[in-house]
């Protein structure tokens, strides 16, 4: 999950005083065109909620010593956003010692802009730079494009992350943390891949894929993992500048049913609800609790018993059960060690409590702080 448990590094990047640059290589397909490419403005944001998690914008600065242009003008060119691809990466400097973070595999997906500086010499128009502006999107987004040509269903029964990547066709990376499961049953996919890829690890897996640094398709559990850093808020060694607190009732339920197909009159396989605390559904006597009944359904062609729908429900249930506040931002200095779905624990001196918090939406540019969004485990 975080992008790297090498200690030395991580105790550089929290301790500051270091150099940090980006690094972006150029490719199409599998030819690294350009090594070095010099960007600007980088802005990248991961949000767990979005399908395609990885996004953002650059922008290529080029002067060349041979008067070429940088601004795509035809399909092939260089920056054309039809297969080339920025792999981009974080470099910390101290002293002699010299780390490489992967940041991730972006399509350039949009060129909404792009500028000629051109001049006259020798008789000739040469072109003297190009400022090219890039929007970028992670691999998700070709898959997303890539949708399923006739009615199709599971090749590979035995191995849901096999099946994950021969929907995506990504090579993945395995993880202890989300171990390998049998697909229930065959069905037919939707036409969109990433639906299908994202009802298969919900469902079957239980996890959230997502694109990790190198490219790869991995897969981080919908159970909050074991946090990966202590961050905390005020005294002398504070690494938290600044705590936001926000709530919404967005995403929040107290009520979890698991349907079979067939709508809202589809027979119900499990029904179960919170119980206790300010969330829950029914008071002892059986009426409303302070904040009704909000109702969650399930649905999903891997569910043909109503052990399989007590299951998933019980999953879905300890979910809600765990979350007490989203939406929460948490200003700290730079750390592109991290990704969506770590969890950290903060310690908060000014109040003296401690809670565990979930990145959700994890923002990264050329800033020296950055503010993260997250929530809060009850």
């Amino acid at each position: 999950m975080v992008r790297s448990r090498e200690y030395q590094l991580r105790e550089v990047v929290r301790g500051g005083g270091y150099i940090r640059y980006r690094v972006a290589d150029l490719f199409y397909g599998t030819d690294r065109r350009k090594a070095d490419l010099p960007i600007m403005d980088l802005q990248l944001t991961w949000n767990a909620s979005s399908q395609i998690q990885g996004s953002g914008t650059c922008r290529v600065v080029w002067q060349s010593d041979f008067a070429e242009s940088m601004a795509p003008k035809r399909l092939d060119d260089w920056l054309a956003p039809f297969g080339a691809a920025l792999y981009i990466r974080d470099v910390f400097e101290l002293g002699s010692a010299r780390w490489e973070v992967p940041l991730g595999w972006f399509n350039i997906t949009d060129v909404p802009s792009a500028r000629e500086s051109r001049t006259f010499w020798g008789g000739r128009a040469i072109t003297v730079g190009s400022v090219v502006e890039l929007t970028l999107q992670d691999r998700m987004e070709r898959t997303k494009r890539h949708r399923f040509g006739v009615p199709t269903g599971p090749e590979d029964l035995s191995s849901a992350i096999n099946e994950a990547a021969r929907i995506t066709g990504l090579p993945v990376t395995r993880s202890t943390a989300v171990p390998d499961r049998p697909v229930p049953r065959s069905i037919v996919y939707s036409d969109d891949r990433l639906e299908a890829l994202y009802e298969l690890c919900k469902v079957v897996l239980d996890a959230v894929p997502y694109m990790a640094g190198d490219g790869s398709l991995a897969f981080r559990p919908r159970e909050w993992p074991d946090p990966v850093d202590e961050v905390v808020y005020g005294g002398p060694d504070g690494t938290i500048t600044d705590i936001d607190w926000s709530m919404s009732p967005t995403n929040a339920y107290n009520l979890v049913s698991v349907r079979s197909e067939g709508g809202d009159d589809a027979e119900v396989l499990y029904r179960d609800y919170l119980r206790t605390g300010p969330l829950r559904a029914f008071n002892p006597d059986g009426t409303e609790g302070p904040w009704g009944v909000t109702d969650l359904r399930l649905v999903s062609q891997y569910i043909e018993s109503r052990f399989q729908a007590a299951e998933w429900g019980q999953r879905e249930l300890r979910q809600l059960e765990r979350v007490a506040v989203t939406g929460l931002k948490i200003s700290l200095g730079y750390n592109s060690l991290y990704e969506v779905g770590d969890v950290l624990k903060v310690v908060d001196r000014y109040s003296g409590t401690e809670f565990l918090y979930r990145i959700t939406t994890l923002p990264l540019d050329d800033s020296p702080e950055m503010t993260i969004t997250g929530e809060v485990a009850a």
